[in-house]
C-alpha cells in the first residue's frame, strides 16, 4: 500500500488504523487546527508538509516538521518521499530536495534559478560582502581566521558570527603543521609580504633616496607562535543548500566560477 491508500486498501487494511496513543486528538499547526487523521486523511499530512517547506524557504528538518506538526517520524518521512516523487512527475521548475542527514528544502531547480534569483536575492538577510565571505570560505577551507580577516577586512568576525548562526560555516581547529593548510598559508605569506612592501615603499620615487639603508635598531616584542589555528570550514548544511559535493575537494573544483565571480585568490 502505498502512501495514499485507495478505499480497497482501507477495507482490507483495518489494522494501519492508529490508535489515540499513536494520534492526538488534534493538530495543530501555527492558526490551522486539524481533526483526527484516519488513514483516508494521510492526504492532509502531505500537504501540512508541504507547506512547512514552503513557508520555512529554507533548509528544514525532519524533526522540526514532526514537532510543529505534532505528527509521527515516520508519517512525515513518508510524506516528504511523497512531496519529492510528486514534484519530480510533474516536472516544473519546483523540487523537493533532500539536503543532508534528515533535512529537506523545496527550492528552484538549477536550470532556471539563475533567471529567478533577482526575485529571490533581494530579499535574503544576506549582503554581498557576507556572501562574498562565505564564498571564500568555501573555496579556501580550510582557512585560519586571521587569513580570513586579512583577506575579507575588519568585519570579517561579524560576518562569520552571522554564518555561523545559520549554519553555514563552522569553526576547527588544526595543527599549524597542517598539510591542509599548506597552500593557503603559503599564498596568505606571500600576499602579506607584498601587502607591507606596498605600504613601506609606496612613497614618491624621489623620496625613495631618503629611506634608511641600515636596519632598524628598534625593539619589538616577540610573538609566541600559536600551536593551533582556529580555521572555518564550512558545513554539510552548506553543501546540501547549494548542491554541491559533500567533498572539501569536489566542492572546490565545482566552485572554480565562484571563483572567478569573486576573484578569490587571485
Amino acid at each position: 500500500m502505498g502512501l495514499l491508500p485507495t478505499d480497497a486498501d482501507l477495507a482490507t487494511e483495518l489494522d494501519c488504523v492508529p490508535t489515540e496513543d499513536e494520534f492526538p486528538s488534534g493538530l495543530v499547526s501555527g492558526s490551522l487546527q486539524v481533526d483526527v487523521l484516519a488513514p483516508a486523511d494521510v492526504e492532509v499530512v502531505v500537504h501540512l508538509v508541504e507547506g512547512s517547506l514552503f513557508m520555512a524557504a529554507d533548509i528544514i528538518s525532519e524533526k522540526d516538521i514532526t514537532l510543529n506538526l505534532n505528527l509521527p517520524p515516520e508519517l512525515v518521512h513518508d510524506a516528504l518521499l511523497q512531496l519529492q516523487h510528486n514534484y519530480e512527475a510533474y516536472d516544473g521548475a519546483i523540487q523537493v530536495r533532500h539536503t543532508h542527514d534528515d533535512c529537506w528544502m523545496m527550492c528552484v531547480k538549477d536550470e532556471v534559478s539563475e533567471n529567478v534569483e533577482p526575485f529571490y536575492i533581494e530579499k535574503k538577510p544576506y549582503t554581498r560582502s557576507e556572501i562574498m565571505t562565505l564564498a571564500f570560505v568555501a573555496y579556501a577551507q580550510p582557512i585560519p581566521r586571521h587569513v580570513l580577516k586579512f583577506y575579507r577586512g575588519q568585519n570579517t568576525p561579524a560576518h562569520v558570527t552571522k554564518l555561523e548562526s545559520a549554519g553555514f560555516v563552522a569553526k576547527i581547529n588544526l595543527p599549524v603543521d597542517d598539510p591542509a593548510l599548506t597552500e593557503v598559508m603559503a599564498k596568505y605569506t606571500d600576499d602579506l609580504e607584498a601587502e607591507r612592501f606596498e605600504r613601506e615603499f609606496s612613497g614618491p620615487v624621489e623620496m625613495l633616496d631618503e629611506l634608511p639603508t641600515e636596519p632598524s635598531v628598534e625593539k619589538k616584542t616577540r610573538k609566541i607562535q600559536p600551536s593551533t589555528y582556529a580555521c572555518f570550514v564550512t558545513t554539510p548544511k552548506f553543501a546540501g543548500y547549494f548542491n554541491l559535493p559533500q567533498d572539501p575537494a569536489e566542492m572546490k573544483a565545482a566552485l572554480e566560477t565562484w571563483k572567478d565571480i569573486y576573484g578569490l585568490l587571485n
